[in-house]
Protein backbone atom coordinates (compact mmCIF):
# COMPACT_ATOMS: atom_id res chain seq x y z
CA UNK A 1 0.00 0.00 0.00
CA UNK A 2 1.74 3.24 -1.10
CA UNK A 3 0.43 5.21 1.86
CA UNK A 4 2.07 2.72 4.26
CA UNK A 5 5.37 3.16 2.43
CA UNK A 6 5.04 6.93 2.71
CA UNK A 7 4.38 6.76 6.46
CA UNK A 8 7.32 4.40 6.94
CA UNK A 9 9.56 6.78 5.01
CA UNK A 10 8.32 9.78 7.02
CA UNK A 11 8.96 7.98 10.30
CA UNK A 12 12.39 6.85 9.09
CA UNK A 13 13.27 10.42 8.13
CA UNK A 14 12.10 11.58 11.57
CA UNK A 15 14.33 9.03 13.33
CA UNK A 16 17.29 9.94 11.11
CA UNK A 17 16.89 13.66 11.76
CA UNK A 18 16.61 12.98 15.49
CA UNK A 19 19.86 11.00 15.41
CA UNK A 20 21.62 13.75 13.45
CA UNK A 21 20.29 16.36 15.85
CA UNK A 22 21.83 14.48 18.78
CA UNK A 23 25.17 14.40 16.99
CA UNK A 24 24.98 18.14 16.31
CA UNK A 25 23.90 19.08 19.83
CA UNK A 26 26.11 16.54 21.64
CA UNK A 27 23.29 16.16 24.17
CA UNK A 28 23.33 12.45 25.03
CA UNK A 29 25.81 12.63 27.91
CA UNK A 30 28.57 10.74 26.12
CA UNK A 31 31.89 10.17 27.86
CA UNK A 32 34.22 12.93 26.71
CA UNK A 33 36.99 12.16 24.26
CA UNK A 34 40.41 11.32 25.58
CA UNK A 35 42.75 14.31 25.79
CA UNK A 36 45.03 12.61 23.25
CA UNK A 37 42.11 12.33 20.80
CA UNK A 38 41.15 15.97 21.31
CA UNK A 39 44.76 16.91 20.63
CA UNK A 40 44.75 14.83 17.42
CA UNK A 41 41.57 16.64 16.38
CA UNK A 42 43.29 19.99 16.80
CA UNK A 43 41.49 20.84 20.03
CA UNK A 44 38.05 19.74 18.81
CA UNK A 45 36.24 17.79 21.53
CA UNK A 46 33.06 16.97 19.60
CA UNK A 47 32.04 13.33 19.37
CA UNK A 48 31.04 11.73 16.06
CA UNK A 49 31.95 14.92 14.26
CA UNK A 50 35.25 15.15 12.49
CA UNK A 51 34.76 15.66 8.80
CA UNK A 52 30.99 15.15 8.80
CA UNK A 53 31.35 11.81 7.04
CA UNK A 54 29.70 9.79 9.79
CA UNK A 55 26.61 11.97 10.19
CA UNK A 56 26.25 12.27 6.42
CA UNK A 57 26.69 8.50 6.10
CA UNK A 58 23.54 7.81 8.11
CA UNK A 59 20.68 6.85 5.82
CA UNK A 60 17.08 5.71 5.58
CA UNK A 61 16.37 3.25 2.83
CA UNK A 62 13.95 0.52 1.95
CA UNK A 63 15.81 -2.79 2.08
CA UNK A 64 12.99 -5.18 1.38
CA UNK A 65 9.61 -4.96 -0.24
CA UNK A 66 7.19 -7.85 -0.67
CA UNK A 67 3.46 -8.23 -1.04
CA UNK A 68 3.37 -8.57 2.76
CA UNK A 69 5.09 -5.24 3.41
CA UNK A 70 8.34 -3.36 3.43
CA UNK A 71 11.35 -3.15 5.68
CA UNK A 72 13.23 0.11 6.13
CA UNK A 73 16.76 0.49 7.43
CA UNK A 74 17.91 3.50 9.44
CA UNK A 75 21.56 3.84 10.28
CA UNK A 76 25.06 3.56 8.90
CA UNK A 77 25.33 1.90 5.53
CA UNK A 78 27.49 -1.23 5.40
CA UNK A 79 28.40 -0.37 1.79
CA UNK A 80 29.96 2.97 2.63
CA UNK A 81 33.28 3.48 4.32
CA UNK A 82 34.46 6.13 6.73
CA UNK A 83 37.92 7.41 5.91
CA UNK A 84 39.92 8.78 8.81
CA UNK A 85 41.21 12.16 7.67
CA UNK A 86 44.37 11.87 9.75
CA UNK A 87 45.39 8.25 9.18
CA UNK A 88 43.78 7.51 5.82
CA UNK A 89 42.33 4.27 7.23
CA UNK A 90 38.87 3.26 6.04
CA UNK A 91 36.30 1.30 8.02
CA UNK A 92 32.75 0.37 7.06
CA UNK A 93 30.24 2.81 8.52
CA UNK A 94 28.22 0.01 10.11
CA UNK A 95 31.29 -1.23 12.01
CA UNK A 96 32.02 2.28 13.21
CA UNK A 97 28.44 2.69 14.36
CA UNK A 98 28.60 -0.55 16.37
CA UNK A 99 31.88 0.53 17.98
CA UNK A 100 30.38 3.89 18.92
CA UNK A 101 27.14 2.39 20.24
CA UNK A 102 28.72 -0.34 22.38
CA UNK A 103 32.31 0.80 22.82
CA UNK A 104 35.50 -1.18 22.31
CA UNK A 105 38.40 -2.17 24.52
CA UNK A 106 39.92 1.24 23.70
CA UNK A 107 36.81 3.43 23.62
CA UNK A 108 33.80 3.82 25.92
CA UNK A 109 30.32 3.39 24.46
CA UNK A 110 28.70 6.51 23.09
CA UNK A 111 25.21 5.25 22.27
CA UNK A 112 23.15 7.02 19.64
CA UNK A 113 20.70 4.38 18.40
CA UNK A 114 19.21 3.22 21.72
CA UNK A 115 18.66 6.69 23.19
CA UNK A 116 17.11 7.84 19.93
CA UNK A 117 14.85 4.77 19.84
CA UNK A 118 13.79 5.41 23.45
CA UNK A 119 13.00 9.03 22.55
CA UNK A 120 11.00 8.42 19.37
CA UNK A 121 9.18 5.10 19.90
CA UNK A 122 6.10 6.59 21.56
CA UNK A 123 5.88 9.31 18.91
CA UNK A 124 6.05 6.75 16.11
CA UNK A 125 3.44 4.56 17.81
CA UNK A 126 1.18 7.60 18.09
CA UNK A 127 1.76 8.41 14.40
CA UNK A 128 0.66 4.90 13.43
CA UNK A 129 -2.33 4.96 15.77
CA UNK A 130 -3.50 8.19 14.10
CA UNK A 131 -2.74 6.75 10.68
CA UNK A 132 -4.87 3.64 11.30
CA UNK A 133 -7.73 5.67 12.74
CA UNK A 134 -7.78 7.76 9.54
CA UNK A 135 -7.54 4.61 7.44
CA UNK A 136 -10.50 3.03 9.25
CA UNK A 137 -12.54 6.18 8.68
CA UNK A 138 -11.67 6.08 4.98
CA UNK A 139 -9.52 9.21 5.12
CA UNK A 140 -6.39 7.79 3.51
Amino acid sequence: YPAFELQLQKDGDFVLETMKSHIDSQDLGWVKLADSTIELKGGDDTIMIDSGQFKNGLVVRRVKSTNKGSTFFIGASPWKKHKNARTGESVPFDSLMIWLEYGTDKMPPRPLVQPTYDEVIDIIKSNWESYFKKLCKGGI
